[in-house]
């Protein structure tokens, strides 16, 4: 199971950022699913397939620009553990990539651990994921 956060604490935007937009490193549909996920709320949860219906992509097409956003820095997949215990990959969306803010200790940059964020549940009725504290 996987999931997308999106953290927009790194780089303070309030809006997006433009060099977003022109980072050509990433194709326009990347562009264009960084833009979509830097619109949502601190709090937006949603699964890969999620992302895939709403925006009417394969799966081929989403792993490929998930693979853009990660090799740009703009997507750092995290391991961790539901509240169940099963592994779930966590997939925390930044606006700035990480490679412009390198921590002080060195590269690559870390994340938090998913200890850090609040913990997932599954709503059995409609079969989303909550975040349980803003239940």
């Amino acid at each position: 199971m996987s999931i997308i956060r999106v953290d927009k604490k790194k780089g303070g935007w309030s809006a997006l950022p433009r060099s977003l937009f022109e980072d050509d490193k990433l194709s326009l549909d990347a562009r264009g699913l960084a833009g979509w996920l830097g619109t949502r709320t601190d709090n937006f949860i949603i699964s890969p397939s999620g992302i895939r219906k709403l925006l009417g992509i394969g799966k081929e097409k989403y792993g490929r620009i998930a693979g853009e956003l990660q090799r740009g820095g703009y997507l750092e997949r995290v391991e961790g553990r539901d509240n169940s215990g099963r592994f779930i990959w966590e997939f925390i969306f930044q606006l700035v990539p990480q490679s412009v803010f390198p921590p002080a200790a060195g590269f690559p940059p870390t994340v938090k651990p998913l200890a850090a964020y609040p913990p997932l549940t599954v709503d059995k009725t409609n079969n989303r994921f909550k975040n349980s504290r803003s239940s």
